[in-house]
């Protein structure tokens, strides 16, 4: 009963906002990943605070610098691997793409945006969830090209839910045991992640020194205030503990 309406919720805002997104990414992509930059940037002093909560010492420091570092060595290694490209996009990678999105509900402030923004993954998964309903249409008509079976919803949708539903049965319970053993020291390397895949979007080939600045620090300030906002809205209404 709690997970049913949080599911309709989900899978309505995921048909409603993908297919702005994706259109989005298309055309305003540099101030996309500075909206998500704000994002982080607004919600990150709560996140700090609750990182913080059963107290916070000096070996929490420097765990959370340790992730940081781990978190960039990873990501740019990545990057090398990949040489500037992104992930092939394949029935697996979508799987993986899926738990990843989950990872996002089950561990607190950690982004899966940022993370498949980086992989390049997230512009064609939010294309493929907008193309949902006409997928539906196209597969109970007929009328989809290449066949019934050529559809987003087979090729990403699909996968991407398999990922999730795993990912949620797999992981859930051992965050729960870990948070319960070590919640500072867990909290202190989410923090360091965040921080690390934050800073792996920002887009570096973007001209800082035209007009085009002003948009990017418009959508920065937009997503820190959006941010901020939705932490306000968490506090005002998380139950307590």
């Amino acid at each position: 009963m709690y997970f049913l309406p949080v599911g309709i919720g989900g899978v309505i805002g995921f048909i409603v906002f993908a297919k702005g997104l994706n259109v989005l990414f298309d055309s305003l992509e540099p101030q996309l990943r500075w909206f998500f930059v704000g994002c982080i940037i607004g919600i990150f002093p709560a996140l700090f605070k609750q990182a913080g909560k059963k107290g916070r010492k000096k070996l929490h420091w420097g765990i959370m610098a340790v992730s940081l570092a781990a978190g960039l060595v990873f990501l740019w290694g990545t990057e090398y691997l990949l040489d500037g490209g992104s992930v092939p996009l394949n029935f697996g990678t979508w799987i993986m793409a899926g738990a990843i999105f989950a990872l996002g509900f089950i561990v607190p402030g950690l982004s899966p945006s940022n993370i498949l923004v980086f992989l390049g993954m997230y512009e064609p998964m939010t294309g493929g969830i907008g193309n949902l309903p006409s997928d539906i249409i196209a597969f109970v008509t007929g009328s989809a090209p290449g066949g019934r079976w050529n559809l987003d919803i087979f090729r990403v949708v699909l996968p991407v839910g398999i990922g999730a539903v795993l990912a949620m049965l797999l992981f859930s319970k051992l965050i729960e045991f870990i948070f319960k053993k070590a919640y500072a020291g867990l909290f202190h390397v989410i923090l360091g992640v965040v921080l690390a895949s934050t800073l792996m979007i920002i887009p570096p080939e973007a001209n800082y020194l035209s007009l085009g600045a002003l948009s990017y620090a418009a959508a920065c300030v937009i997503g820190i205030i959006l941010g901020a906002w939705m932490s306000k809205l968490e506090k005002d209404y998380k139950p307590e503990e």
